[in-house]
């Protein structure tokens, strides 16, 4: 749920600094973005249950997880976080009418996002996400794509308000700052997504401007993020394989993870994201600010 409310904060931008992109020239861009890491990591799926032989992998399987489609959008047999990949996939195509509406009317749109979000939120806590797709097929897929957009709503009007935000956490005591910590916390470790957005939003107004994110190894982490998310799980599969569940086994499992996002970054994320200004290189002065960022 972080993971959408973030996404919406940062896609955003340059909407709210009234430097709009064309829903043609995003569509371009969320693609070079996306799919080549997601090509990559379900390589590195396949490979490894090929390697440990657990399961057959048919290659139906494996075009499923490219194309992030199905009921569920997942992938539990090669690499299961891209769930969640699915459905921002298919919120990017519907994106731009998103920013613009909630720019224009945030205090509807707000309303309107727990209007559709919180009924949901009841239905899958009851039922399950999965037990609902099982039931009501498409339909379902369309109606959770459209709950998970009210998250992206939520990081659309924290990006609008972000100004705001930071003037009440500088001017805070430091009471206030525990005190929304801890709903933070308690938030996110809420059984509701609706819930969790608002912990995502606390969390992401309190670190904005924090000095520690800055830190060179937090920074590197920003950096390997997406690749991180996309190769751990086959990675610390084979390790677990390989060397057992013990906490030295796990250790390395982590800092092989580690190591296989900065490569990835380096040989399939840093090369997509010089595409994603129009589906060509970008300029020398954008990869420098590209790389900073």
């Amino acid at each position: 749920m972080l993971f959408f409310v973030l996404s919406g904060f940062v896609l955003a931008m340059p909407w709210i600094r009234g430097k709009p992109i064309s829903s043609t020239k995003f569509l371009v861009r969320r693609v070079f973005r996306l799919w080549p890491p997601v090509i990559a990591a379900v390589a590195v799926g396949a490979i490894v249950v090929l390697v440990i032989g657990r399961d057959p992998l048919a290659a139906a399987t494996v075009a499923r997880c490219v194309t992030l489609i199905g009921p569920y959008g997942g992938c539990p047999e090669l690499v299961p976080p891209l769930w969640s990949l699915a459905y921002e996939a298919r919120i990017s195509l519907l994106f731009p009418l998103l920013a613009v509406a909630t720019i224009q009317a945030p205090r509807a749109m707000f309303l309107l996002a727990l209007l559709w979000g919180i009924p949901l939120d009841v239905a899958f806590w009851q039922y399950g996400l999965p037990g609902t797709v099982d039931a009501l097929g498409w339909i379902a897929s369309i109606v959770a794509t459209l709950h998970y957009a009210a998250l992206f709503v939520f990081g659309i009007l924290l990006a609008l308000y972000i100004d705001l935000a930071r003037g009440k956490i500088r001017t805070a005591g430091t009471w206030v700052r525990g005190i929304t910590t801890a709903a933070a916390v308690i938030f996110l470790a809420s059984p509701f997504d609706m819930a969790e957005g608002a912990g995502a939003v606390l969390l992401i107004g309190l670190v904005i401007d924090a000095r520690w994110i800055l830190w060179p190894p937090i920074r590197w982490l920003g950096r390997v993020s997406f690749s991180l998310y996309l190769v751990h799980w086959p990675v610390l599969t084979f390790a677990v394989w390989l060397c057992g569940t013990s906490l030295p086994a796990l250790a390395l499992g982590a800092i092989a993870s580690g190591a296989a996002a900065e490569i990835m970054y380096r040989l399939v994320e840093w090369p997509s994201m010089s595409w994603t200004k129009s589906g060509g290189p970008l300029s020398g002065k954008d990869k420098l600010q590209l790389r900073r960022g």
